[in-house]
């Protein structure tokens, strides 16, 4: 079964089913559903895991310019033009 998304209203013996309403459909229909642009699919990608997941970064901070003690650092100086 698969979740879609209704792009149009759609009515059967069933009921009537509005744009924007998500709606779990065996897979095949949901295939047919959308590929003639009549729903989109509803369901994420990636699965629930996944989003929980947090992902692994390398985060390598640069250090800062550090001066002599007692030297200036002249590239943060205000220009004397």
């Amino acid at each position: 079964m698969t979740k879609v998304k209704f792009l149009t209203r759609s009515a059967s013996a069933n009921g009537v089913i509005q744009v924007g309403e998500v709606v779990e459909v065996p897979d095949n229909e949901a295939r047919l559903l959308i590929d003639g642009k009549f729903a989109v699919l509803a369901e994420p990608a990636v699965s629930e895991e996944e989003l929980v997941a947090e992902p692994e970064a390398d985060v390598s901070i640069k250090p800062k310019h550090r001066t002599a003690k007692g030297k200036q650092n002249i590239w943060l100086m205000p220009s004397t033009k």
